[in-house]
């Protein structure tokens, strides 16, 4: 290495040979098929970059590469492999990545390409290891090209354009319209190559007349036993004539059942070729296998029973041919291309054997009739195939098919296109059939042979033919027939010898006898023949068709096989006389004998027409001459190509050798028109090569010039309508009648002076002076004629250019074109203009100086006169033409043809563009623009402007103006297709080379004064040109986009420079551009290029400049006083700007433009030009600081707005809304809610779509001010003031309300809408509607369950998520039933990369910075705020259900911990809380199903604090499923089970015994002293789980069944033994032992119902949550049992508080025991039995107050509480006045009983207990009703179902229940204010409710009653209790009172 590197002299290119694998920096890594260029070497190593990214260079060894010729870099014209190899890796490389893409995707594209890449490896293979000749390498070449092409199409890859070699096209060499056409044809190409052969292109007219058709033909085996050799002879039939229409493909089969050539196995293949569309219409075709025997007379059959076999062989001289069988296929619909062909699919083709003296034309015969063909499993294995074109086509498109042996078996006659130098001499002699049974004694087996013969008796040898490309034969015999004397043989013969051999031979036809006996058959000779001769007598070949010949009887003993005396005699029956007059000795005519068989000639030497013949003959004497050309004329077409040379020869012969003779001159003028008419015909056209040959080498007439001229002009003029038709042919024939007056003439100036061309010129302008006459005649018959001048005129002047001065020639043309009228032949004189410019005439600087005008002014002539109804087309090839002729290097002098183009094309070109609107057309006026523009230089363009300046100035404003506007809308129209892009970049390049022209002209001409219209014009344009698709360099692959930037660079900043100096040379013009400009400067700016962006962002200042000076200038008082340009800076006085700067980023960044990199571009430099602005520094900073925010926004939203995720697209949706909320934009604003409404309507989403709706319905007014486009937003309607706007948007966001089933929601809105028409707009109907609908949500609310969402904390952690979602935390709202593994299975599809934590600890620095995703879940509880208007009220169930998981923004989630070292053995002492309370920005739901996190507060529960909570959870999951049970006797009583095994007899982590042994010891009060409270809370849940634990049991004996009753037992006795140990440590299982605080606890274990169709109440504490303290006392006795609640009060730390949800007060024992009357049934006889019962109404509501005043006569210092049930909403009752205080134990003998009689409660219409004792909030000892008590007509209409309570009895006396008291508020009265209540105090009040409790069957779950506080005695005196007096309650049955101890003192 330590060698110094040289320098590699020129362009030397390297290619990789193999992988060259390296991890150095400093190396390059090397893949095989790798192109590099080197630049630098050493002895060992190269140093270079690859030729497909430049930017990757290093070095690398020799040993891995192979050097490249140099020649191999250079373009060559078509013959270099290595080139085609570069071009074949450059496209595989760049075609892998497409090709994986469509893997994928599952397109089936990929097979395609797929092929398409195995084609270019099969030719590289080709290529890299055979040393080709140069012909195949440019075969290839063309094939490679094509495969590119076809498979860029596939992928929607660039049209790769190549020149005519197949190589790519040198567009900067190349012309413009060059460029275009190839692009034209390279489409077509692609287009039709996959184009195959269907029947209706078999049926469409004019359709394949000229194309070949080969059947091709596989024989994959022969099922038959035959037992003797055979032979298979394979012909197409006709299936109508049953003939074969082909030669035989004979294959020969021994009797072993296999082919007699091994060889030839599985190679058996045949093309039945020349078939042409005439043969594939025909009715039905066939495959026709006749299998031959070949053998004696009878078939040899072998015993393969017997132990030994003799074979007998017969001699080949004894060897019959015998008919065996058929086997037959009918092709037809192959034939047709109905079916496809798939070679390797084999098919069966039936045998049928033949019977006894059956002909084989016989056997396919009845086989055709045959139904079912018994083939009995024998029969030919084939496959077939139809392949367009002939054998030599076949060999390029399918070389696969033509590999190995295979015949050509060719159609029996001429194909319908005869191609030229196909020399044939064959003819064909088909055996039909013969009759000798009138001439023969008795039956013979015949056998016909076929010689050959010469006029002297010699057998011809090898000159028969019998099958296609078989050995040939000297003799033929045919096939035997077994005793028939009528044989039909249909065998086919092909005769194949020298032209001159067949004027002195014949055919001999010898009949035999063939024995069945070897040796008589030895002895037979012939008995008869038959001869034809194959010249007849006037020199004419056989005839083609059927011939009977003469039968003549042989002398056998003096016969000899030399003897031809027969010739003397007639051959054919039609030839013989009625006796035949001749005989010979050994011959006898046998009249009665019959013969016949048919000829069919295809002969290029021989001919069957006597006329034809007598011309080629015409110099023999007594020849009429003019007889011979008059029969001419009428010869068989098909007869007269074939002798085509001869022909001519005549011709001309009788022309120059008959010069004296005028008379032959019109004749001989006729053939050659015929012959002339004949060749441009389509079938023989391929005739016209041997013609054009013919005149060039063969043509010797050098006098025939002046008579053809002579001839021509005297057709010309023959125009009267009987003669039009010969002026017609000679229009017609012109191109070739010019080529021989050329030719003549030419052979005439070299052997004689050239001076005598006076008369040639002479004669040449009489003929176009006829020409012009003829061009002038109007009548109609003429018209063909006149257009067929035209059309071919132009082609004979190529041909006489030679020969003829130019000048002259020139303008005689030039007179032609003036004198022809246009109007009457419209396109037709432009085809010819345009065939002139196409020409070698125009190529000549002398023909063209006077050509060019007078083309240009005809156009333009044409184009003036009816721009509306003339077809362009035509004039724009003639100006393509002319702009592709002075593109070539070979055409002289053209400076002055340029300068005449741009005066003159260019304003053609520019109306013919405004008006026209064919695509097609379009594209080629473009590319003919761009030529103008590329053949402009700076002197030619400076000229043509200072023309129009010194014309008139509006002129060149007109001509500016338009051209930028006609360059804008070709720019942006996409004229080209997507895949011209060498087109599309070529014609930019000349655009962009005249706008700079432009600028210049612009800037000199129109800047003083000032035209506004022309520089908007320029901008506009130039904004377009940058911003086409076709120049977005960024989206193109890196070896297209190094390609285009090394031969153009990069256009747009080309053109952005250049739009920057326009706009810097405005000056105080810039006004007139802001703010429009900023939108398309700004789409300029966002194009990817960093200098082009550094060059252009500074505009954006300079218009805030602008604007702020003019608008400053604008305010400047007209006192003259100046005011302080700081003052004023920092306002933003920029309006304009900023807001049209607003609205385009949006649109723009969008549509897809912009990026990061321009976000800190823009901010770098126009926040560093406005803090070097005085002025501007505050307010102008502001602005770019507002516009980059926006900008990422915006980028983000365009990041996620594709996201399959909806989430996503929201978030960022609201992210850009509150933007322009934030900045007060509207519009802008609107747009975005729609589009949030949009995601939120497709998402179903129909109550977020509702809260997005009510932000714009904010943004209106209830008032009648007109409503602006801006305020509508995206809505569609007629609203003309905001009032209606806003109604129509409450409307709809009611019905999303109720699609999604929040009807709270709804209500809220409906009450607005509610005061606007009753008190606004005084719509009534609208109101009546509006309190149905009202109504209709209430029932709703009641009785539709609905599901609470459940809600979840998402922490999105680590730099790999979007910017706004980066290490925030969001809670979501779930979907309706979603739980928390389905939403982290929703989360974790919508971040499919995102890794879950397993742990809720709060995450490390290093994952938040981390680039990867990272995502924390779990459940949250929402917190339900404080809600005033909910506030100490009875709430029913179904209405909390709402508010507990809606409008909530608070939510609340624990994490466990230890803190300390963990003891084994009880974990208990160390498990800590961790609780989180978070809040979110904005309450759920919302706009969205989620929002960030904005606060979060976290603290800690002590492990007793998580005991006590742990106790609390568990008494009420128990209580639950009491209730449950109690209420369903058919709800699965395993889960109680389960719960009270564990409770009672715990078996894993000792139950609630490990909470007594750490925190209710000795040691731990000693040490914990502080938690005194807490402790004695702790004692105080024990004891109520124990009186749970109880009745659970109690529930469950009633429940169990008799197999479980031993688990049961167990269960009561652990549970004894818990109460008794239990009551030993803290005494009695009384109530009377409780506290007020220790009864609040119990209180707080309200279970949530679980029966949805009951509305319970009960009532919100205003304190919502804090603490609460009751003071009563509650006696229960049961048997032997009494719990007792004394001084009860509820407390709840701080910490608690905080994270508990409010708790619903509930009496524990009362709901336990209370079944829920909250059932819907109703009996029949409701109505009878409250009529019965409306009598003891009155009654009834004396007892309720006669209790009321009892209540409340005790000691006023004594608050009276009620313990209820609580209900599913968690909301603790306080009493702040009462505290722990002031209770007594002295007070424990006041108590309140409740007789039987007194009904505490009542029962609703629906079903529901309803409590008659309103509830009261203490205040300084005072009690004040929080409600009012409920009118009584109200509460009569409610209290129904009060009756079923006097039958309400339990039979079962073991189980105690406690009192349950319940009130129901009265939905109309929430807001009402209570009357005052007379103080008064009852001492006792008994209540006996076991009867009503136990009789009632509906759930106790759905019970709900109140805590009823005590009230003071002179509140109570006018209380009244109303009762239902339709409804009077049934008296209980009499029990022991329930006595209910009050303790309490205040």
């Amino acid at each position: 290495m330590g060698t110094d590197w040289v320098k590699v002299p020129g362009n030397t290119v390297v290619v990789a040979i193999v992988n060259y694998q390296t991890d150095s920096p400093e190396k390059l890594s090397l893949r095989l098929g790798d192109v590099v260029k080197v630049v630098e070497e050493q002895p060992d190593w190269y140093f270079g970059c690859l030729v497909r990214n430049r930017a990757v260079r290093g070095i690398f060894p020799k040993t891995y590469v192979k050097v490249l010729k140099n020649e191999a870099c250079k373009r060559d014209s078509g013959s270099s492999a290595d080139l085609i190899i570069q071009e074949i890796n450059d496209t595989l490389r760049e075609w892998l990545i497409h090709w994986k893409n469509k893997f994928v995707q599952c397109s089936p594209k990929f097979f395609q390409v797929r092929k398409s890449m195995f084609d270019l490896l099969t030719f590289r293979s080709c290529l890299v290891l055979s040393n080709l000749a140069s012909e195949d390498i440019k075969d290839i070449r063309l094939k490679v090209s094509d495969t590119i092409d076809h498979g860029n199409a596939i992928l929607e890859l660039d049209l790769v354009v190549r020149d005519n070699f197949g190589n790519p096209l040198d567009v900067q060499t190349a012309s413009v319209i060059e460029v275009f056409r190839q692009h034209e044809k390279a489409s077509q190409r692609i287009a039709t190559k996959d184009r195959k052969l269907s029947p209706d292109l078999l049926n469409a007219p004019n359709a394949l007349e000229k194309s070949n058709y080969t059947l091709f033909v596989a024989i994959r085996n022969f099922v038959c036993k035959v037992g003797e050799d055979a032979e298979l002879i394979i012909s197409v039939y006709d299936g109508l004539l049953l003939q074969p229409i082909t030669e035989s493909y004979y294959v020969t089969w021994d009797k072993k059942g296999l082919a007699t050539d091994l060889e030839m196995l599985g190679n058996m293949k045949a093309f039945f070729t020349d078939f042409g569309s005439t043969d594939l219409r025909r009715e039905r075709l066939l495959l026709v296998c006749n299998v031959v025997r070949l053998g004696g007379m009878e078939a040899r059959e072998n015993d393969n029973r017997k132990s030994y076999h003799i074979s007998r062989k017969v001699s080949p001289e004894s060897q019959m041919r015998r008919p065996f069988g058929v086997a037959m296929y009918d092709i037809t619909q192959i034939m047709k291309g109905s079916k496809s062909w798939d070679e390797d699919k084999h098919c069966f083709i039936p045998f049928i054997s033949c019977n006894e003296k059956e002909s084989l034309d016989a056997c396919l015969k009845r086989m055709l009739q045959m139904r079912d063909k018994d083939h009995k499993g024998q029969g030919l294995w084939c496959s077939f195939g139809l392949l367009q074109g002939n054998m030599n086509e076949i060999s390029e498109e399918h070389p696969s098919q033509v590999i190995g042996n295979y015949l050509v078996a060719r159609k029996i006659g001429f194909p319908e296109t005869i191609v030229p130098g196909d020399i044939r001499n064959d003819l064909y002699i088909n055996l039909v059939s013969a009759d000798f049974s009138r001439g023969l004694g008795n039956e013979r087996s015949i056998e016909v042979t076929i010689k050959v013969v010469d006029e002297n008796g010699k057998i011809l040898e090898n000159v028969l033919h019998v099958g296609c490309e078989q050995e040939p034969k000297s003799l033929y015999k045919s096939v035997v027939y077994y005793h028939d004397d009528k044989p039909k043989w249909i065998e086919i013969v092909k005769v194949v010898m020298p032209t001159e051999e067949f004027y002195n031979s014949h055919l001999r036809f010898t009949f035999r006898h063939r024995a069945s006996n070897e040796n008589k058959d030895k002895q037979d000779k012939p008995f008869a023949l038959s001869y034809a001769r194959l010249i007849q007598k006037d020199g004419t070949t056989l005839k083609d068709g059927v011939h009977e010949l003469m039968v003549y009887r042989v002398d056998v003993k003096n016969y000899k096989e030399g003897d031809v005396s027969y010739l003397s005699l007639p051959s054919k029956r039609c030839e013989a006389t009625e006796s035949v007059s001749k005989q010979i000795s050994t011959l006898s005519y046998s009249p009665k004998d019959s013969f016949t068989v048919s000829s069919c000639l295809c002969s290029t030497k021989l001919t069957q027409n006597a006329e034809l013949l007598g011309l080629l003959r015409w110099r023999e004497p007594d020849t009429n001459i003019a007889q011979v050309l008059e029969n001419f004329l009428s010869i068989d077409k098909n007869e007269v190509v074939r002798f085509l040379q001869d022909a001519l020869d005549s011709l001309f012969g009788i022309l120059m050798e008959c010069s004296n003779l005028d008379s032959f001159d019109s004749l001989v003028f006729q053939c050659l028109i015929f012959l002339v008419s004949l060749v441009r015909e389509p079938k023989y056209k391929q005739f016209m090569p041997i013609l054009d040959l013919y005149i060039r080498e063969n043509f010797s007439a050098t006098l025939a010039y002046g008579k053809i001229l002579r001839m021509m002009k005297v057709y010309s003029e023959k125009i009267s309508e009987m003669e039009c038709t010969a002026c017609l042919d000679t229009m017609k024939s012109l191109p070739y009648l010019f080529k021989f007056v050329a030719r003549s003439k030419t052979l005439y100036a070299a052997l004689n002076d050239p001076s005598d061309d006076e008369d040639f010129e002479h004669l040449l302008e009489e003929l176009f002076e006829s020409f012009i006459t003829l061009g002038m005649e109007t009548e109609v018959h003429l018209l063909p004629s006149q257009c067929a001048m035209l059309r071919y005129l132009p082609e004979g002047l190529e041909d006489i250019l030679d020969v003829v001065d130019t000048r002259k020639l020139s303008n005689l043309v030039v007179k032609f074109i003036e004198k022809i009228p246009s109007e009457r032949f419209g396109t037709g004189k432009f085809d010819t203009l345009n065939r002139i410019t196409e020409g070698s005439l125009f190529r000549l600087p002398s023909a063209r100086s006077l050509l060019l005008p007078v083309i240009l002014q005809n156009i333009q002539s044409y184009l003036q006169k009816g721009m509306d109804k003339q077809e362009p087309a035509t004039c724009s090839k003639i100006m393509a033409n002319i702009m592709d002729v002075l593109h070539r290097d070979d055409i002289g002098d053209s400076s002055g043809d340029a300068a005449t183009i741009i005066r003159t094309m260019l304003p053609i070109v520019q109306k013919t563009l405004i008006w026209i609107n064919l695509k097609e057309q379009r594209g080629l006026l473009v590319a003919i623009l761009a030529s103008i523009f590329r053949a402009m230089d700076g002197v030619q363009y400076y000229e043509y402007i200072a023309s129009l300046v010194s014309a008139s100035r509006d002129g060149l404003l007109d001509f500016i103006a338009q051209i930028l506007c006609q360059f804008k809308d070709l720019v942006s129209l996409q004229v080209y297709p997507r895949d011209w892009s060498e087109m599309i970049l070529l014609v930019n390049s000349y655009f962009l080379k005249a706008i700079c022209l432009f600028s210049h002209t612009i800037r000199d001409h129109f800047a003083n004064p000032f035209v506004e219209q022309v520089w908007n014009n320029f901008f506009q344009c130039g904004i377009t040109f940058m911003t086409q698709e076709s120049l977005q360099l960024e989206s193109f692959s890196t070896n297209k986009r190094r390609k285009i930037t090394s031969r153009y660079k990069d256009m747009r900043q080309t053109m952005a420079f250049e739009v920057r100096a326009m706009w810097f040379n405005l000056g105080v013009n810039k006004s007139h551009f802001i703010p429009s400009m900023v939108g398309p400067f700004l789409e300029m700016t966002l194009i990817p290029g960093i200098e082009l962006r550094k060059k252009t962002i500074p505009i954006f200042f300079d218009m805030i400049q602008h604007e702020f000076y003019m608008t400053l200038e604008s305010q400047r008082p007209d006192s003259g006083v100046s005011i302080s340009v700081e003052t004023f800076g920092a306002k933003k006085y920029f309006p304009m700007v900023e807001n049209q700067m607003i609205q385009q980023l949006d649109t723009l960044i969008e549509g897809g433009r912009g990026d990061s990199h321009y976000k800190d571009l823009f901010f770098i430099i126009l926040a560093s030009l406005c803090e070097e602005h005085r002025s501007l520094k505050t307010c102008g900073v502001q602005f770019v600081q507002m516009a980059t925010k926006l900008i990422e926004r915006l980028l983000e939203y365009r990041t996620l707005i594709t996201d399959e995720h909806r989430d996503n697209r929201m978030s960022c949706t609201v992210n850009i809304l509150d933007f322009y909320r934030e900045i007060n934009k509207q519009e802008m604003y609107l747009r975005y809610l729609y589009k949030l409404y949009a995601l939120h309507i497709e998402c179903d989403n129909f109550g977020e779509a509702a809260y997005t709706l009510q932000l714009h319905a904010q943004l209106l007014d209830w008032s009648d001010d007109p409503v602006t486009d801006v305020l509508l937003g995206a809505k569609k309607g007629n609203w003309k003031t905001q009032r209606e706007f806003k109604e129509s948007l409450y409307l709809e966001m009611i019905e999303l309300f109720d699609k999604g089933r929040m009807w709270e929601g709804a209500l809220k809105f409906c009450k607005e809408l509610i005061h606007e028409y009753e008190e606004e707009v005084f719509h009534y109907d609208k109101l009546s509607k509006l309190l149905r609908r009202m109504a209709d949500f209430y029932d709703k609310i009641i009785s539709t369950l609905r599901p609470e969402a459940e809600y979840f904390r998402v922490a999105f952690y680590g730099r790999g998520f979007s910017a706004f979602q980066q290490n925030k935390v969001y809670v979501y709202r779930g979907n309706e039933y979603e739980k928390i593994q389905d939403f982290v299975g929703r989360i974790q599809t919508q971040f499919p990369n995102a890794e879950p934590m397993q742990k809720l600890t709060p995450p490390s620095a290093e994952i938040k910075e981390s680039p990867q995703q990272y995502l924390q879940i779990n459940k949250v509880d929402p917190v339900m705020e404080e809600k005033e208007r909910l506030s100490g009220k009875p709430i029913a169930e179904p209405i909390l259900r709402y508010y507990r998981s809606n409008d909530v923004s608070k939510f609340t989630f624990s994490r466990p911990f230890h803190r300390g070292v963990k003891d084994k053995e009880n974990e208990f002492a160390t498990l800590w809380l961790e609780r989180t309370v978070l809040a979110t920005t904005y309450p759920l739901p919302g706009i969205l199903r989620w929002f960030p996190v904005n606060q979060t507060e976290v603290f800690e529960l002590s492990p007793l604090e998580t005991a006590i909570e742990t106790m609390e959870q568990a008494n009420s999951h128990l209580k639950e499923l009491i209730i449950a049970n109690r209420t369903d006797p058919f709800l699965n009583y395993n889960p109680l089970s389960m719960k009270l095994q564990g409770m009672i007899d715990a078996a894993v982590n000792g139950g609630t015994a490990k909470y007594e042994q750490i925190f209710l010891t000795e040691s731990h009060m000693k040490n914990h002293p502080e938690e005194r409270p807490l402790i004695s809370k702790l004692e105080q849940l024990l004891c109520a789980q124990t009186c749970l634990l109880e009745a659970g049991v109690e529930v469950h004996s009633m429940r169990v069944v008799d197999q479980m009753r031993s688990f049961h037992d167990h269960l009561e006795s652990k549970f004894k033994e818990l109460r008794r140990a239990r009551e030993e440590k803290y005494g009695s299982m009384s109530l009377d032992c409780f506290t007020e605080k220790q009864l609040g606890v119990l209180i707080r274990l309200g279970a949530r119902t679980t029966n949805h169709d009951v509305t319970s109440e009960c009532r919100t504490s205003s304190s919502s949550g804090h603490s609460m303290e009751t003071s009563s006392v509650l006696t229960v006795s049961s048997g032997k049992s009494q719990i007792s609640m004394s001084s009860l009060s509820l407390t709840s730390t701080p910490k608690l508080e905080k994270a508990s949800r409010q708790s619903s007060t509930a009496s524990l024992l009362s709901m336990l025991s209370t079944p829920n009357f909250g059932t819907k049934r109703r009996d029949k006889d409701k109505k009878k039995k409250e009529r019965k019962e409306s009598v003891l109404a009155t009654a009834e509501k004396k007892k309720m107050r006669d209790s009321l005043r009892r209540l409340s006569m005790g000691s006023s210092s004594n608050p009276l509480s009620f313990l209820t049930p609580s209900s599913s909403f968690s909301s603790n009752l306080s009493i702040s006045t009462l505290t722990e205080a002031s209770l007594s134990e002295n007070d424990t003998s006041q108590s309140l009983t409740v007789t039987p009689g007194t009904p505490p409660i009542e029962l609703s219409q629906e079903g529901r207990f309803v409590s008659y004792i309103e509830e009261y909030t203490p205040s300084n000892n005072n009690l004040t009703c929080t409600r009012p008590l409920r009118p009584e007509s109200i509460r009569e209409r409610r209290n129904s179902g009060i009756r079923r309570l006097s039958n309400a009895s339990q039979t079962s006396s073991s189980v105690t229940t406690p009192i349950q008291q319940r009130s129901m508020e009265s939905l109309n009265s929430y807001e009402d204010q209570p009357p005052p209540l007379p103080a008064k105090t009852s001492s006792s009040v008994s209540m006996d409710f076991e009867k009503i409790i136990e009789r009632s069957s509906t759930p106790i779950a759905s019970l709900k009653s109140r805590v009823l506080p005590a009230v003071p005695q002179d509140e109570l005196d006018n209380t009244m209790v109303e009762v239902d007096p339709d409804t009077p309650p049934t008296p209980p049955p009499k029990k022991p009172p329930l006595r209910i101890n009050m303790k309490a003192q205040i």
